[in-house]
């Protein structure tokens, strides 16, 4: 049963879980219990709002912010989280995923890998030049712009992050993050904005990025 205890494993929203079981528990009733397509409000939108910045890939689906949370069918039959953005943009996100709190590190890469996108959409359309087709530039394989992806080759994004906190003395875990409404979450912080362009910089010149198939990309190490 949800209590208000400061010690409590899980605090979603206003209110604090015994345990993760409990808040599981929650989660699902609200999920249950929405009419698809109508925003979720007050209480029930905050506990999915913060349950949302658990999630490893937190700043890359909350975007540029969230306007709207609503619940629809996913793409197996279930019932699912959706984030509709102030963009008019959408995206779903998997609820189990976010029960488990990703370390400060995770968070700060799902950050950092927003803020490079621009030069990946800018590696992509140098290497396609407004062609229909392209190498993969690992297996020669023809590739379009819509079954690929841009690929960090060594250095992998992982060891950029690293090296770029490193290089300035910054610990994970004292990075300040806040979410879009104040509340400290997926995104970095006033404290911390001025990493956004001297990452931006660092990954300009450090980065080798290439071009390859979907396919191969998954079968690729993982931190690229």
């Amino acid at each position: 049963m949800p209590g208000k205890r400061s010690s409590a494993p899980f605090i979603l929203g206003a209110i604090a879980f015994d345990t993760k079981g409990a808040a599981e528990d929650a989660v699902r009733r609200i999920a249950n219990n929405a009419t698809f397509n109508v925003p979720l409000l007050g209480a029930e939108k905050e506990v999915i709002l913060d349950l949302l910045d658990r999630h490893m890939e937190a700043a890359r689906k909350i975007g540029p912010g969230v306007k709207d949370i609503v619940v629809r069918l996913n793409e197996f039959g279930k019932r699912g989280f959706y984030i509709l953005r102030v963009d008019a943009t959408e995206t779903d996100f998997s609820w189990k995923n976010c029960m488990t709190r990703p370390r400060a590190i995770d968070r700060i890469r799902s950050a950092l890998r927003t803020v490079v996108l621009p030069q990946k959409h800018e590696r992509l359309d140098a290497y396609f030049r407004g062609q229909d087709t392209a190498p993969c530039e690992l297996t020669g394989r023809s590739i379009t712009p819509h079954n690929c992806h841009v690929h960090h080759e060594d250095p992998t994004f992982a060891s950029l992050v690293g090296s770029f906190l490193e290089g300035r003395g910054l610990v994970p875990e004292e990075i300040e993050f806040i979410r879009a409404d104040g509340v400290e979450g997926a995104r970095l912080g006033p404290g911390a904005a001025h990493l956004i362009e001297e990452f931006a910089s660092y990954h300009r010149k450090h980065a080798r990025l290439l071009v390859v198939h979907a396919h191969e990309h998954l079968s690729l190490p993982k931190g690229g």
